[in-house]
């Protein structure tokens, strides 16, 4: 049986949705831990936790992909709670791929290219995907009990897998190819912007 929406996600009952979910806080918070950006004029590492502290002023550079984490959350918490969160978690992934256009970063002393993107974005941007798979996933679980006008996000879960494949697809030749073209690519760099 299907619990009703503002039921807590029971593990037994909505496997998937909770492992998803799982597996992307789980992903969420190693993303803190790793390289993020990688500025080009001092070669300085950001590690996600640094971005996720001072990335709140990033409109300030008319980025604002750090608003995704809140949003995130907000889903996350959403769907743990057993409600549905399909808006806030295409808004997370929306704002989260804000980040590539994201070309310099400012600090009391000048402007600083970004040279690329660490492992930590790319982790970031899993996570994101997954969170939305899990809110398309929930959907679907919960689709014969809602309204009429809440249905329509089931999509998400299949974007969600074909917007991470293609993007670790991407990921992995970039870095590839940045790997058979220059020798001193540091390992923590994604790929060179």
């Amino acid at each position: 049986m299907i619990k009703k929406p503002g039921a807590p996600l029971d593990y037994i009952k909505n496997p998937l949705t909770v492992r998803l979910a799982s597996a992307s806080i789980g992903l969420w918070v190693i993303s803190l831990f790793l390289p993020g950006i990688i500025t080009n004029s001092t070669g300085k590492i950001l590690p996600g936790y640094e971005i996720l502290i001072t990335g709140w002023l990033s409109p300030v550079a008319f980025n604002f992909a750090w608003y995704a984490n809140p949003t995130y959350l907000i889903t996350a918490i959403s769907l743990f709670l057993g409600n549905t969160a399909p808006r806030s978690s295409l808004l997370a992934v929306v704002l989260g791929f804000d980040m590539f256009r994201l070309s310099e970063l400012a600090n009391s002393v000048g402007n600083h290219a970004i040279y690329g993107l660490g492992w930590g974005a790319i982790v970031w941007l899993t996570a994101l995907l997954l969170m939305m798979a899990a809110a398309g996933v929930r959907q679907i679980e919960i689709r014969p009990i809602i309204w009429w006008e809440d249905r329509g996000y089931e999509w998400l879960k299949t974007v969600a897998f074909i917007s991470l494949f293609i993007m670790l697809s991407v990921t992995a030749y970039l870095a590839i190819d940045d790997r058979l073209h220059s020798s001193n690519i540091p390992f923590w760099l994604t790929f060179e912007r």
